[in-house]
């Protein structure tokens, strides 16, 4: 075969056609050995560059250890401290994934009576031990980035006991009233943290809660309004509220006792008619079990004692969980000064 038929014979297998089915075919086949050939390419070339020295910054917490027993920082430290470091490839992708507790700057406030300025690159540099790393990593403090200084300023440490104040406006559908006083669960919390900023608590107010056309007993948690600052901590951050709603309903009390108070001594009075009927307004839950004897029907003649007049009008006290009264009968009474003998 001639140099021309060998040059026509190679153009033939150089076609399109027939270079793409050859590259087809060479991806189709061994796919499963290609795929793990790429693999191990790419650790080879992780293993050759993680071995490689280089410089990173890193952030990592900042704590204060060693404070005493009766004292408290009066502000809290910076968020984390900036710091660079260098080693090979390997020990600082350990350190950028290892956690917050096996990473972090310790400042020791021992020696600190009240306040103290740390000048944090000469500190953790003449004391390496306060950087704390995870085991078996090998890299090396540069320098801190940032911040430059941190200070530390200390108080007495205070607990406070304050009642908790809702901010809350209930208001009810048309037909219904409130049954006792709100509940509040926990009535108080406890804050803890530097003196000078605790005693300026009296009280601890909830964020605002507005329910409206109430037909039915409220219990809800609602959040206390407090913004965690100074290094005040707070004992819960939460509260639940309570309050019973029920329908509203009447009743007819008849043969309620009259009472007469202030009498002088050696004196007794004598009440015409003898009793009451009264008609009472308030919860039909109260009003299932309320008796003649828990209304207080007084007559105080220290205040309404007139020696020329026989007939008065009473006082009504109405026990919790009763709104209002009408329809008193009789309206007045007659009340006779008696001597004894």
């Amino acid at each position: 075969m001639n140099l021309k038929e060998k040059r026509r014979v190679l153009n033939q297998k150089l076609t399109f056609k027939n270079v793409s089915q050859v590259l087809r075919s060479w991806l189709t086949m061994n796919t499963r050995t290609k795929i793990w050939i790429f693999i191990f390419t790419i650790f080879l070339w992780l293993v050759v560059i993680l071995n490689n020295y280089y410089s990173y910054s890193f952030s990592a917490k900042i704590e204060a250890r060693n404070i005493e027993l009766t004292k408290t920082l009066t502000e809290e430290l910076p968020s984390h401290i900036q710091a660079r470091f260098s080693g090979k490839g390997f020990d600082l992708l350990y350190l950028l994934l290892s956690s917050k507790k096996s990473f972090r700057f310790i400042l020791d406030c021992y020696s600190i009576k009240w306040y103290y300025d740390f000048p944090v690159n000469d500190y953790f540099r003449d004391n390496p031990d306060q950087v704390i790393v995870p085991r078996g990593i090998n890299v090396t403090l540069e320098h801190i980035v940032w911040p430059e200084t941190v200070h530390v300023e200390l108080d007495v440490l205070q607990t406070k006991k304050v009642p908790v104040k809702p901010d809350v406006e209930l208001s009810l559908a048309p037909g219904y009233i409130f049954v006792d006083p709100l509940i509040i669960m926990p009535d108080s919390v406890i804050l803890s943290g530097p003196r000078t900023f605790v005693r300026q608590f009296s009280e601890m107010p909830t964020e605002k809660l507005v329910l409206e056309n109430i037909s039915g007993s409220v219990t809800q948690e609602i959040a206390l309004e407090f913004t965690s600052k100074n290094n005040i901590q707070l004992d819960k951050k939460r509260v639940r509220i309570q309050q019973k709603v029920d329908q509203l309903g009447e009743r007819e009390l008849t043969n309620i006792p009259l009472t007469v108070l202030n009498l002088g001594r050696g004196q007794k009075a004598e009440i015409i008619p003898s009793t009451a009927t009264l008609t009472v307004t308030g919860a039909i839950e109260n009003l299932k079990t309320i008796q003649p004897e828990d209304i207080k029907i007084v007559f105080d003649i220290a205040k309404i004692w007139r020696s020329d007049e026989y007939y008065y009008t009473p006082t009504i006290d109405l026990p919790s969980g009763l709104s209002s009264w009408e329809k008193l009968t009789p309206e007045t009474f007659e009340i006779r000064i008696i001597r004894e003998r």
